[in-house]
């Protein structure tokens, strides 16, 4: 059912259809005495499972800009709130390793069924009238859970879905499957400007059907979707509003920004492209002004950039080094790169100087015959040189590799031995390492036969267990093995291994007794979105 079809339900009358039980937002005055109580038009929800190391940048992002035209809105992080609320043995299913418990809806409701309905109701007794879910693929599960919970309590509440879920048809099947009628469209890709044009028509009654960037969640959705309006200039949004988080909740003391949207590499892995559109970024005094806004209004000195890679423009990279000098804000940054564009030493030095102290490299492989495979434009030759430059400068090197490809053979797994043996002296510390996880959208999975891959989707961990001619899960985890014993013999250390010493506690290194989880080395590739400002999350945010 579409909202066209729903009684309307006035903001001016949402606490009381919430039955008298709103918590509303306090309007105060410069003395901070407050002079109204006004519920907020919209929630902005997120769910479990995601990163807890800091604010999603999505939700700070619409956030921000719906209040720029005029609206009330509130967020709430209820994946923190569940992550801590969490015993900690359970806790270590927000790990990559276990993201496929979160597929399991039974697993989901047995551990954190009690507590989803519980955000449930604190979501309710905000009083808004209408609500925005961040969905990203596995959270289908726990989101279910808890919109059955938030529906028998507000009957009357708009509910609409967004987030890098609500791109991939699968996934919106998928929550089409689990909550029935109980969503009522996705916003697909960019929030900022559908969401205001959505809650528009909301207010006055208007039908959503052919609203560009919202598809509604009737079966005719699919087929009416129209793509929504790509912001092409970053320099008209505003700095996003962390205000409603409290950052003593998170693992890490800083803020996630973006300074670009798109990516201007085509990895065979990865559907950013197809989510963001078009490749575009913020001007380089704009991002100074941000970083030193957010480092006055939070005290936050440390900053993650969540562009899928920091320098799709070398040139303006360098622009945006030397406007953060010349701001004078003191502030530490960490941001991924690639080696498909290439980055000069001289520039390496001024990323340190304006305070950049680490770097991610997707590097992924040290065979050039597996890169291309993955579709990458770039030799592992000028990846080492990259690290090498970025280590002199003073910057911590991490890496990221994929060991079983598609094409992955002994005699490749061997060239990136070598290419460790090599460049092993720039190199930090290894993010993660393991085989290939196959996401939706991507080119392995839509055009899966060119690689040879066999997937057997009836398999809940067929993302994991797919085969071909030359690889299978077996072969895949022996072939990460060699590598790790590689890494473990240049003494490079690999944080999936510490994470697993610190999550050690009371209850010990035991890991849950959920059947349908495999262990791995670390996060694995393709499954970054657990992290885009897209609705109503940013990037790979994580």
């Amino acid at each position: 059912m579409g909202f066209e079809k729903r009684r309307r339900t006035p903001p001016q009358d949402a606490d009381r259809a919430a039955g008298g039980v709103a918590r509303v937002l306090k309007i105060a005055d410069d003395e901070g005495v407050p002079v109204a109580e006004t519920p907020p038009d919209i929630l902005l929800f997120s769910p479990p499972p995601w990163l807890v190391t800091g604010p999603p940048l999505g939700l700070a992002a619409v956030s921000a800009y719906l209040k720029a035209q005029g609206w009330r809105v509130k967020i709430i992080d209820g994946n923190t709130k569940a992550y801590h609320d969490a015993k900690p043995k359970d806790q270590l299913l927000w790990r990559w390793e276990y993201s496929a418990f979160w597929e399991d809806e039974a697993e989901v409701e047995k551990r954190f069924g009690a507590m989803l309905r519980r955000l449930a109701e604190e979501a309710a007794a905000v009083g808004s009238w209408a609500i925005g879910v961040n969905v990203v693929h596995r959270k289908e599960a726990a989101v279910a859970i808890f919109l059955r919970r938030l529906k028998e309590l507000r009957p009357d509440l708009r509910i609409f879905v967004g987030g890098p879920g609500a791109g991939w048809k699968e996934s919106r099947d998928h929550l089409r499957e689990l909550a029935g009628d109980l969503v009522d469209g996705f916003v697909v890709g960019e929030g900022e400007v559908v969401c205001d044009e959505l809650l528009r028509r909301m207010r006055k009654g208007e039908s959503l059907e052919n609203l560009p960037g919202f598809m509604i969640a009737g079966p005719d959705g699919e087929a009416k979707f129209k793509p929504g309006r790509v912001i092409l200039d970053m320099n008209k949004l505003p700095v996003p509003d962390f205000g409603d988080f409290e950052m003593e909740h998170y693992d890490d003391n800083s803020l996630v920004v973006e300074w670009n949207r798109g990516c201007v590499a085509r990895c065979t892995y990865c559907s950013v492209n197809d989510f963001w559109n078009a490749f575009r970024f913020k001007g380089a005094k704009a991002v100074a002004h941000e970083l030193k806004t957010l480092h006055d209004r939070h005290g936050i000195e440390k900053f993650v950039i969540v562009d899928p890679m920091v320098n799709g423009n070398p040139e303006h990279l360098d622009a945006i080094c030397e406007a953060i000098i010349e701001s004078g804000v003191k502030v530490r940054w960490s941001a991924g790169i690639s080696p498909n564009r290439d980055v000069p030493k001289s520039t390496f030095v001024k990323m340190s100087a304006a305070g950049c102290y680490q770097l991610e490299f997707g590097v992924d492989s040290g065979s050039n015959k597996i890169l291309r495979k993955m579709g990458k434009r770039f030799k592992a030759d000028q990846a080492g040189r990259m690290m090498r430059d970025a280590h002199n400068a003073g910057i911590d090197v991490m890496l990221y590799l994929i060991v079983g490809f598609p094409g992955e053979t002994d005699e490749t797994v061997q060239e990136t031995i070598d290419w460790l043996d090599e460049y092993g002296e720039s190199i930090d510390m290894v993010r993660s390492i393991n085989s290939l996880t196959i996401e939706d959208g991507t080119a392995v999975e839509q055009r899966s036969e060119l690689f040879g891959v066999e997937k057997d989707k009836s398999d809940v961990n067929w993302r994991d267990n797919w085969h071909e001619s030359g690889s299978s899960p077996e072969m895949r985890k022996a072939r990460v093995d060699r590598v790790i014993d590689k890494l473990k013999e240049l003494k490079i250390p690999i944080e999936a291994e510490i994470i697993a010493e610190q999550t050690a506690g009371e209850d010990g290194p035991t890991l849950p007794d959920w059947g349908g989880a495999t262990q791995s080395a670390g996060p694995s590739a393709g499954a970054g979105t657990f992290g885009c400002a897209s609705f109503p999350t940013t990037g790979d945010e994580g």
